[in-house]
């Protein structure tokens, strides 16, 4: 007779144990404010800058993992605004990008001197500090 092992793991049961580890991990990991998270939360926020016609913005925090992505919003579009905003693309960290999206309003007050914060449109996992290099 063949003796079975007393603990047999059958592949319902591992991955009924697997899901509740990652479930318990999400609850019970503390979630950091956008501001004091991901790279800008040690360290000091980068500011805007110009390069290759497009003012660059760099996200300030993320909820997940520690990366950053860089907003490249085209010159053009801040000195005359387009009535529909702009959609943009942040750059590709980790295989990722996201979605990022401007109204005229908030392009006419970059153009106008003031500071506008915009996050990503699907999550809200990052967040950029837009303001014009002086």
């Amino acid at each position: 007779m063949t003796r079975q092992p007393e603990f047999v793991l059958n592949r319902r049961h591992f991955l009924g144990s697997l899901t509740a580890v990652i479930a318990a991990g999400a609850v019970f990991t503390p979630r950091r404010s956008l501001a004091a998270s991901g790279c800008g939360a040690d360290k000091p926020r980068k500011p805007c800058f110009l390069r290759d016609g497009n003012l660059v913005a760099t996200s300030v925090g993320c909820l997940l993992f520690e990366h950053c992505h860089e907003l490249q919003i085209p010159l053009a579009a801040i000195q005359a605004p387009p009535a529909e905003g702009l959609r943009l693309q942040t750059t590709t960290v980790s295989f990722h990008s996201h979605s990022v999206v401007l109204s005229f309003q908030d392009l006419t007050d970059l153009s106008g001197g003031k500071t506008v914060i915009a996050a990503d449109s699907e999550v809200g996992e990052h967040e950029f500090t837009i303001q014009m290099p002086r």
